[in-house]
């Protein structure tokens, strides 16, 4: 498996009602982050899965799930997520960081 799929998902919910859509929608599978949030959207759903195909049935069944939400707006990121991060981030640990490394020393430039 080369990554995981990521999908954010803003959401409109009934007035009043982020609190209760947050607390539906976290432990459903799939879902790794459900927030309120201050804003246009009033709930912020990330959610990961490994391909493509699951990511789209679990956010479809966690949304179908949740009568309160109004309306949707779905970003998918341009790239997956790599295991390791994904890992790093599930075990609590920082993820490595890239390093640049010069081709040609400083010194002989």
């Amino acid at each position: 498996m080369a990554g995981y799929e990521r999908v954010y998902i803003l959401l409109g919910t009934a007035d009043g009602r982020a609190e209760e859509a947050v607390r539906m929608l976290r432990g459903q599978p799939g879902v790794v982050m459900a927030d309120a949030v201050e804003g246009p959207e009033e709930v912020l759903l990330v959610m990961e899965s490994p391909d493509r195909e699951t990511l789209s049935s679990l956010a479809n069944r966690a949304l179908a799930l949740t009568e309160e939400i109004t309306e949707t707006v779905t970003l998918m990121p341009v790239r997956q997520v790599s295991n390791t991060a994904a890992a790093h981030r599930r075990s609590g640990r920082k993820a490595p960081r890239d390093r640049r490394v010069d081709a040609v020393p400083a010194a002989s430039r």
